[in-house]
């Protein structure tokens, strides 16, 4: 058993370094038996995998979230907490209860996302690590490589196509409820003896309760259901099956060579003329209903690309120039910005930091939306408006000095309500150029 505390600074880094060259070559081997068609020597290494003590540290430390990380600042307490980790999971990790709550989607609806304990969420990692290289090498696949990767793509599809092509985008809905765990079973690239771990039958279930919302409540019918069909959302192992699946059936309909792909988990667009998308529309939605992984459903748009198109929360066309252009709807940022302002004003002072933090996450995660300074450069203001009335300067992020009191928004904290007042009744706050509205959308 490793102790971190035998060891120095340079020492960990060095380990880490290893770990990681050592995990990426197993992955690699993985990859060149599968392409040299010795599935069953794969099988075998990707066995090897789990065992390894660098593929499962890897794990851990790609399983640590945010908040995780947060709470271990220090570099020695980060990698402490992984060898912790690492030490638990593998083929005999102990399954622990998970705790599902629901979520509002934000074109309405919710989901059941599901929350594993620390060990658990890194045995699912590990368990997607060791799936990746058995996904194939389908150039359209880009669960794995991020969704970044994925909108650099399309772009060049765009650019590369004719300014009359249309962008065919389908997403598969409720794909985590009602994709087959039989086939799953059979065909999922899960080693057998944990194949129980892409379910949740057998699994102590503890719901989360919603108490300002008891509509988003999760009621033993929805657990009963949860555990018969489909897989648990919320962990890396199944965006992976996701991928996998999705992939697969688009596979055995012949598609993915016809037309330019992008597929992103359950969301996939093709590039087309205009006179083949009517059929294509007709054999997607035919083939994903009738496939055995499902049935399917499909939710299918269909868009010249020299109009508004959306695709992973972006909208782009491709402009007279040639070039393909990526904006955020301002209605979408602008009920984001919203509703972190609320929070910002209204929640505890120690909740504020978490709150800094998620919507500058929300801002960077959009690196192709040239216009994301305008957004950035409002937030900023309204924070240090805000931090200045609440008399907690201190929280104010070091990237947000060079901000100028010149350059600050009005106050928006004496435009708030009271903080008792519920949520959904109080107004949003007006932003620049607009007045304020009484209804919301969730996020």
């Amino acid at each position: 058993s490793l102790r971190s505390t035998d060891m120095s600074d340079a020492q960990r880094r060095e380990f880490a370094r290893a770990a990681n060259r050592n995990e990426r070559r197993q992955h690699e081997k993985i990859v060149r038996l599968l392409e040299d068609g010795k599935r069953g020597s794969a099988k075998k290494a990707q066995r090897y995998y789990y065992h390894s003590f660098s593929a499962r540290f890897v794990a851990a430390n790609q399983a640590l979230s945010k908040s995780h990380r947060q709470q271990h600042r220090q570099q020695q307490s980060r990698f402490s907490a992984a060898l912790t980790i690492a030490e638990q999971i593998g083929l005999s990790c102990r399954m622990d209860h998970v705790r599902p709550y629901k979520k509002r989607k934000a074109g309405g609806g919710h989901r059941i996302i599901c929350r594993f304990s620390p060990s658990n969420k890194a045995q699912l990692r590990l368990m997607a690590n060791a799936a990746q290289p058995f996904l194939g090498s389908r150039p359209g696949q880009f669960g794995q490589r991020g969704k970044d990767c994925a909108v650099e793509a399309l772009s060049r599809h765009v650019e590369a196509g004719r300014p009359n092509l249309v962008f065919v985008h389908a997403d598969v809905t409720k794909f985590f409820d009602t994709v087959s765990q039989d086939w799953l079973s059979e065909n999922a690239p899960v080693t057998g003896v944990l194949c129980e771990w892409m379910f949740l039958r057998g699994r102590s279930v503890i719901p989360i309760p919603h108490h300002r919302c008891p509509a988003l409540s999760i009621s033993s019918e929805e657990i009963e259901r949860m555990a018969r069909c489909g897989i648990p959302q919320g962990s890396a192992l199944s965006s992976t099956l996701s991928e996998f699946t999705v992939s697969q059936v688009i596979a055995d309909l012949g598609l993915d060579q016809q037309y330019p792909l992008v597929n992103y988990c359950d969301n996939f667009g093709f590039l087309c003329d205009a006179s083949e998308t009517q059929r294509l529309e007709q054999t997607l939605r035919a083939g994903f209903a009738s496939h055995p992984a499902g049935p399917f459903e499909l939710t299918i748009s269909r868009r010249p690309i020299a109009s508004e198109c959306r695709f992973l929360g972006y909208s782009f066309c491709r402009e007279a120039s040639g070039k393909c252009k990526f904006w955020v709807r301002e209605s979408d940022w602008q009920a984001r910005y919203a509703f972190f302002a609320d929070k910002l004003q209204n929640e505890p002072v120690d909740c504020i930091p978490n709150v800094i933090r998620r919507m500058d996450s929300y801002i960077s995660s959009w690196p192709r939306w040239e216009g994301r300074h305008e957004p950035r450069a409002m937030w900023q203001r309204l924070v240090r408006s805000v931090l200045e009335d609440r008399q907690c300067m201190d929280m104010l992020p070091a990237s947000y000095e060079e901000i100028g009191a010149e350059n600050s928004a009005p106050s928006m904290w004496q435009l708030s309500q009271p903080v008792h007042q519920s949520y959904l009744e109080r107004p949003i706050l007006p932003i620049p150029g607009q007045t304020a509205k009484t209804e919301r959308s969730e996020l």
